[in-house]
Parts: C-alpha cells; sequence; structure tokens
C-alpha cells in the first residue's frame, strides 16, 4: 500500500512540473502577420497566424496563401535554432503548397512588428523568403 501512495504522489509531482513548465520565451510575437512574396514574377499574399507561446511538438499557428496558390498548412512548434523559430508543416499541402508537404519554416523577428519567414522545402532547398508586418486590429 506504501509503495502505490508513494508511486502515485511521484506521478502526481511530474504532472504539476509538466503543468508548470513556462512557454518559450523565444518564440516570435503572437499574431497575425501579412506580406507578399515573389512565385516566379507573380505575387502571392502570405497570412501567418502565431500563437502564444507555443511549446515543443504543439500547435503553432497556421500559414495561408492567396491567389494564385490557394493553399495552406498548421503549424507545429518545433522549437529555436540560433535567432529564427522553427515550424513544422502538418497535413498535406495541395496545389501549389504540395512541395513545402515534409518541408519547414524559419520564422525570425528582428524587432518591432516586422518578421522575416523562410520557406523550406523536403529537400531543406529554401525557396522562398517574406517580409511580414503585424496586423492591427
Amino acid at each position: 500500500m506504501r509503495q502505490t501512495v508513494t508511486l502515485g504522489a511521484a506521478v502526481a509531482f511530474a504532472a504539476a512540473l509538466l503543468a508548470a513548465t513556462p512557454a518559450s520565451a523565444d518564440s516570435p510575437a503572437a499574431g497575425e502577420y501579412r506580406g507578399t512574396m515573389d512565385d516566379r514574377g507573380r505575387p502571392v499574399a502570405v497570412a501567418l497566424s502565431l500563437e502564444a507561446g507555443p511549446m515543443p511538438g504543439g500547435p503553432g499557428g497556421r500559414i495561408r496563401f492567396s491567389q494564385p496558390w490557394m493553399c495552406g498548412f498548421e503549424l507545429e512548434y518545433s522549437g529555436q535554432q540560433d535567432n529564427a523559430a522553427i515550424y513544422s508543416f502538418r497535413g498535406f499541402g495541395a496545389g501549389a503548397c504540395y512541395r513545402y508537404t515534409q518541408g519547414y519554416a524559419r520564422v525570425i523577428q528582428p524587432g518591432g512588428d516586422r518578421l522575416y519567414l523562410e520557406l523550406f522545402d523536403e529537400k531543406m532547398d529554401g525557396l522562398n523568403k517574406v517580409g511580414l508586418w503585424a496586423v492591427r486590429p
């Protein structure tokens, strides 16, 4: 009986520690960001929504591409690499997003309301770089 109580207390303590783990302070500021990228001379509007305090392996937000692509992904926060937050693409990309299905995004926030977004395909080729600005409500 004593071992069961001790084991139960250890599990409860571990759960409390996990619940008290702070969200990532290094991730970019939560919010809505907009910008335009170039696809072989055609402008593609980009909408990026980042969640507050993502934890590695958890939801990080979403990215949507407008005409002519009309596709997007949910983002999974993967952690920090140098000065960039890394987000994996969740799901299967349709249309022009197909090449990014196994890829990822690097998000760099140099300061203020601006972000830099780099998109990588499954070959780790950096295919697009986008400057994004925060959307004010």
